[in-house]
């Protein structure tokens, strides 16, 4: 579909070979969990390790080293705040999962809700590791990329944006989870569309993906909601993950996605629109400037 970059958050490491063999440039985002403290320490040693594995591999200059906080309800805030610091001190990319659905923000909130008889199954936990509050400030004065935020407040956002963070917004995953809609239209932050995993999704298309968008988002005056998606995929979602890919400058990697529209578009405020209603796969795909098969 014609990606040049993608971030593969990573559980246990293990597509780390395929990501190095892939054409694109990848954001390798090692997932860090683990809210229990008797097996915190086992989990971010896994962590170091898998982190230092991405590291290593040199010989690959497409892959960018990352971190990945899973969740405010599944790591525990001493983990986080190292984490952060890790990120902080070597510039690593850093995202994180955050009010996905009703029943995390019930859980964080009042330690109530769908979460209660998972915690207390699996981890005897009556109550949650942190608060919604406590762990968005772990992240103040470094820019973030949150996931998900579909359950989050005007309020939760504003904080958000004033610390720098960006949003990932992931239109059909959240729907078919049921997790809500997150209120784009009034997104004053960097915003990228991510697919999430096919594990809520039928598809990986970027394209397929902006189309849900553009039906899920029918506030927004149409053209400049196209706009704002092909944004979300080109130059937002570079500066989401500090890349200067994304945009067509002197000086900017020459990474480009090359779309034929079936027709001449004659007004072209309307090119972002059509692109995304008539676009399923590319034509063709420059990275570094060079040709790359499709």
């Amino acid at each position: 579909s014609g990606i040049t970059t993608f971030g593969a958050i990573s559980s246990y490491g293990m597509d780390l070979e395929v990501c190095k063999n892939a054409a694109q440039r990848v954001v390798f985002f090692n997932e860090l969990i683990g809210s229990d403290p008797a097996t915190v320490d086992v989990l971010y040693a896994d962590f170091l390790e898998r982190l230092n594995n991405t590291k290593s591999t040199k010989e690959c200059e497409r892959i960018t080293p990352a971190i990945a906080i899973h969740s405010p309800y599944s790591v525990h805030p001493i983990v986080v705040k190292k984490a952060v610091a890790l990120a902080k001190e070597h510039g690593y990319p850093l995202s994180t999962h955050f009010l996905e659905s009703v029943h995390e923000r019930e859980w964080l909130e009042s330690n109530k809700g769908g979460f209660v008889k998972f915690f207390d199954k699996f981890f005897k936990s009556p109550s949650a590791v942190t608060d919604i509050n406590e762990f968005m400030s772990q992240f103040d004065n470094y820019p973030t990329h949150f996931v998900h935020c579909t359950q989050t407040t005007k309020e939760d956002r504003e904080y958000l944006y004033a610390q720098g963070h960006s949003i990932a917004h992931c239109p059909r995953s959240n729907r078919m989870l049921d997790c809500g809609r997150l209120p784009i239209e009034d997104i004053d932050s960097t915003l990228s569309i991510a697919t999430d995993g096919l594990s809520s999704n039928w598809s990986l298309n970027i394209w397929d993906e902006l189309r849900a968008a553009m039906m899920m988002h029918h506030q927004a005056p149409l053209t400049a909601l196209a706009e704002k998606l092909i944004k979300s995929i080109t130059s937002d979602a570079a500066k989401a993950i500090g890349s200067d890919a994304g945009v067509l400058e002197i000086g900017s990697p020459a990474d480009i996605a090359v779309v034929t529209l079936p027709s001449r578009c004659n007004d072209s405020s309307e090119i972002a629109l059509h692109t995304i209603l008539h676009t399923q796969d590319v034509e063709s795909v420059f990275i570094d400037g060079n040709s790359i098969t499709i």
